[in-house]
């Protein structure tokens, strides 16, 4: 069942609120990283997840469209459009702990049927190397990891600068 879209400021606000009173964690383990030490928080619903990428791809300077629904399996989430260019952003495997080929392959197959210049592929996990070796020649960039931490850290603190205006 797809919710109805709230709008992206109060999401932003509630995932923050809610990460900072939670802020469990468990870490999944990368078939192909046996030392994966960055961890997504357990607390974490879809919603927020996509609402704080959503957050962090605008503080990046990128105009953020949602096209899929809030299902972690609806495939392609956002559309991203900067300079007459648009990419496309998949969060689909958000949780996994390795995210393959087959994968990738379905974000390019977006990509290519949406005229796409380039695709976001975004997971705690790890991606295997054959899905960055795929990635790589299509112009899909992989975040992962640690990275994506960081993004969802600088969207938190956005959403807690904005909240305090």
């Amino acid at each position: 069942m797809v919710k109805k879209k709230q709008h992206p400021l109060n999401g932003l606000l509630n995932a923050t609120v809610s990460f900072f009173r939670g802020n469990r964690h468990d870490s999944p383990q990368a078939d192909t990283d046996p030392d994966n030490s960055h961890s997504y928080p357990a607390d974490l619903t879809w919603e927020e997840f996509q609402l704080l990428v959503s957050e962090a791809f605008r503080l990046q300077g990128h105009g953020v469209t949602f096209v899929g629904g809030y299902s972690d399996d609806d495939g392609v989430e956002m559309m991203l459009n900067t300079n007459d260019q648009t990419c496309l952003v998949q969060c689909k495997l958000w949780k996994a702990s390795s995210v393959d080929v087959e994968d990738v392959h379905e974000l390019y197959r977006a990509m290519t049927t949406n005229l796409a210049n380039a695709g976001f592929m975004v997971s705690f996990g790890r991606f295997t190397s054959t899905a960055r070796a795929f990635a790589v020649q299509r112009n899909i960039y992989l975040i992962e990891g640690s990275e994506l931490v960081d993004m969802i850290k600088q969207a938190k603190l956005s959403i807690v600068r904005n909240a305090a205006i």
